[in-house]
């Protein structure tokens, strides 16, 4: 295995099968470092009677995966996540449970009955109610920042962390990711929704590269259309931006990874843990 990888679970080697017979096995191996991994060539050999000899080696190519950071615990209340109020006509989030109209079924028992839907009651003369589905949310955005110097790399790779964890929340809560932005490198996330959407931003979570330079926010400049960020930074000056976003009615959640017993920076809004705590599972509130 690479450096970074040790075997969870493994199986010892094939024993006696019958001629024809079909023998699987399978072994579960964790990796510590984020990013593209490959294991080295080996080959399969068939040892032959009295175990003197072995027969031809069947060659393997080197397999090749990603290995995704760890997701972090990140929960949050129904309301945490309902975006402001839409302004100059930007379109804005809505909390989970809030519904859009989509058509009429006819009445059933046990249908409610402020739902009743008079105009097709009269015009068909068979009870109708109205049927509702589930607002999506529009312009969620992740932003991750963990440029600069300021933050050790075990802060920042709780950044990224928290940001799995972030994506993770948003799709079991049924909410659209618009895009994840890291270091000011922004990936539109499509399908914005399902497990096709975690997983195209734990893609792009895995393969960042850390810099030490430090980049200027684009942010502000940035935010038309937007109307729920979740903003997971490892230095005080990424969160400047955040309150120039909620005077433009952006809901912006703040979450600072910082080192244990370090003193988070002053920001309304702001959730604060520590890398330590993220690699521990403890559960990030929001």
């Amino acid at each position: 295995l690479p450096w970074d990888g040790r075997w969870v679970s493994s199986r010892g080697g094939v024993g006696e099968s019958k001629p024809g017979a079909r023998v699987s096995l399978s072994a579960t191996a964790r990796f510590l470092a984020r990013g593209e991994h490959h294991l080295d060539n080996f080959a399969v050999q068939l040892l032959l009677p009295l175990g003197l000899s072995v027969g031809p080696p069947i060659m393997i190519s080197t397999p090749r995966f990603l290995v995704v950071p760890r997701i972090a615990d990140v929960r949050a209340g129904a309301d945490t996540l309902m975006a402001a109020q839409s302004q100059q006509k930007r379109r804005s989030s809505r909390a989970l449970g809030e519904t859009e109209f989509i058509g009429v079924r006819p009445y059933r028992p046990g249908s409610p009955p402020k739902q009743r839907h008079a105009r097709t009651w009269a015009r068909t003369g068979a009870p109708h109610v109205r049927v509702h589905s589930a607002e999506r949310a529009d312009d969620v955005g992740i932003v991750v920042c963990c440029d600069g110097l300021e933050a050790t790399e075990e802060a920042k790779e709780g950044v990224m962390s928290v940001a799995a964890g972030v994506a993770a929340l948003l799709v079991s809560r049924g909410m659209g990711i618009d895009f994840l932005e890291i270091d000011g490198e922004r990936a539109a996330i499509e399908p914005r929704q399902g497990s096709a959407a975690k997983d195209a931003c734990l893609d792009r979570l895995a393969t960042h590269s850390f810099t030490d330079e430090m980049r200027p926010s684009t942010l502000v400049a940035r935010a038309k259309g937007l109307s729920t960020l979740v903003l997971v930074g490892s230095a005080a000056r990424h969160f400047e931006a955040a309150g120039p976003l909620r005077q433009r009615g952006v809901l912006c959640l703040c979450v600072f990874v910082g080192e244990p017993g370090e003193a988070p920076p002053v920001a309304d809004g702001l959730v604060h843990t520590d890398w330590r705590a993220v690699e521990r599972g403890e559960a990030v509130l929001l």
